[in-house]
């Protein structure tokens, strides 16, 4: 008789690996076999997508995909929408982790499956191993919700009212299509005469029987209780959303921004005119006396007689040269000031602090005490989040990514370890970072009992499409309308309670 497939162990067997792999197998199998008579790509228990606080949340759940695989989600998960209009799908996929602890020449042991929630746009295929659980549809600031509720296995009991309830434990189930099921009706009319057969053949004469004595008619039976009234039906599916409020009064008008220093001071004015002439100095000494002239020509020697009358006197003497020049006379009174220049144009602008660079703007999640599960479910699925005024650069991040974020696991004993993880852009403006599998086990091994996680973001390696600096600090945050410097490093404490 042939049996179920199972492992037989006996006294005194060596048990191997093909023993024990050949027992989960076994159990695989059967696993799986159930999971495809209930069904498979389809939602067990819960999974529900619901507004709150302005976003969207999902339900903690238990889905099988298409491949088989078994996907859950174990707390409510607050999801990050991209920004803008337009519709997205929210996927429930499977990813697998090891405990490096365990590996045997660096083979994994012991294999995880770590369910992880993307929204991704609606037309971007899904892989046998994931399953889309709902779409999201923004319009404005309306956000709609789809679900199709045939994605539900319907529990057992159930009466097909149609709707979703809670059962004991909080889960949401789907109660299955179509309307309740009631009592059974009263016969309905008999139908139209159908047409006759062909007659048969006949069959052997029977022997006529004896005539039976005829009975007296029964006594008319009462008329039956009324029957008690059923059990109130279950809550109708929550109505839409009702038509938004009217718009809030303005805001009061921002801080005016600082002022531009002053321009340099302009061109000095032209040069007064030159003053009067000092007076002449004193005229320099004469020059020195001519030479003597020649003596006339003696006359011959007359006789004697009376003496004659002197002759005329020679003539004088060439001129001698001009004496030196005299010294400069004093320096004149300086004339009076020239009229002032007129002022020159503003200089430019000096540099400072440019007030359009795009600034951190939101960030998440909050530095507030939680559990080692909660933590770890946190940066696995959704990750660090810093949004910021701008669209960022994402060549440059894909570049930097190794060294925009880095954290450590710090255990209660002081003990650390880098965690490693992954940087990328959850949008045009949004940062985001999440552990991979090895960072996700040291989280694991380091704060189960207790300790903090500790990140750090590089702020002067990011910039904007336009290749600017951005603000990355904490005071952007509080303060919007500071002029901050470029850049900044974010220092983030995570406490992990035991």
């Amino acid at each position: 008789m042939t049996t179920d497939a199972r492992t037989f162990f006996r006294d005194g067997l060596r048990v191997t690996p093909a023993h024990l792999n050949h027992v989960q197998e076994t159990l695989a199998e059967a696993v799986v076999d159930l999971r495809t008579a209930l069904g498979l790509g389809r939602i067990a228990w819960g999974l529900r997508l619901a507004l709150a606080d302005g976003g969207v949340t999902l339900s903690p759940g238990l889905a099988f995909t298409t491949a088989g695989v078994r996907l859950a989600l174990g707390a409510a998960l607050p999801l990050a929408l991209p920004e803008g209009e337009g519709s997205w799908s929210v996927v429930l996929a499977g990813t697998n982790t090891d405990e490096p602890t365990l590996r045997l020449d660096d083979q994994p042991t012991l294999q995880r499956t770590q369910s992880v929630v993307v929204v991704q746009a609606a037309d971007v295929a899904v892989q046998d191993d994931a399953i889309v659980l709902g779409t999201i549809t923004r319009a404005g600031d309306a956000i709609t919700l789809a679900q199709d509720a045939a994605l539900w296995l319907v529990p057992a009991g159930h009466g097909h009212s149609g709707s979703f309830y809670q059962d004991g434990a909080g889960r949401w189930r789907y109660d299955g299509e179509g309307g309740a099921m009631g009592p059974e009706g009263p016969a309905g009319p008999a139908g139209p005469e159908g047409t006759p057969g062909a007659p048969g053949d006949a069959g052997i004469a029977g022997q006529d029987g004896a005539p039976g004595p005829e009975g007296p008619a029964g006594p008319v039976g009462p008329v039956g209780p009324v029957g008690p009234t059923g059990a109130n039906g279950l809550d109708g599916v929550p109505g839409p959303q009702g038509p938004q409020g009217p718009e809030g009064p303005q805001g009061a008008a921002g801080l005016a921004g600082p002022a531009g220093p002053a321009g340099p001071r302009g061109p000095a004015g032209p040069t007064g005119a030159d003053g009067q002439n000092g007076a002449p100095g004193p005229a320099g000494p004469s020059g020195s006396p001519g030479s003597p002239g020649l003596p006339g020509v003696q006359g011959s020697q007359g006789s004697p007689g009376p003496v004659g009358p002197a002759g005329p006197p020679g003539p004088s003497g060439p001129p001698g040269p001009p004496g030196p020049p005299g010294s400069a006379g004093a320096r004149g009174e300086p004339g009076a000031q020239g009229p002032e220049g007129a002022t020159g144009a503003p200089g430019p602008q000096g540099p400072g602090f440019d007030i359009r660079l795009g600034r951190l703007a939101r960030l998440g999640p909050a530095e507030l005490p939680t559990s080692a599960a909660v933590m770890l479910s946190t940066f696995s699925q959704q990750g660090l989040l810093a949004s910021f005024t701008v669209s960022l650069d994402a060549e440059r991040i894909r570049l930097q990514a190794p060294r925009l974020v880095e954290a450590w696991a710090v255990g209660l004993d002081g003990t650390s370890r880098f965690v490693t993880g992954l940087t990328d852009l959850a949008a045009a403006d949004t940062l985001r970072w999440r552990c991979d599998p090895p960072g996700a086990s040291t989280i694991r091994a380091l704060l189960t009992g207790g300790g903090a996680l500790w990140l750090r973001v590089d702020g002067d390696r990011l910039f904007d499409i336009a290749r600017r600096p951005v603000v990355c600090s904490l005071v952007a945050l509080a303060f919007p309308t500071m002029v901050l410097p470029p850049g900044g490093q974010l220092h983030l404490v995570f406490p992990v309670g035991g």
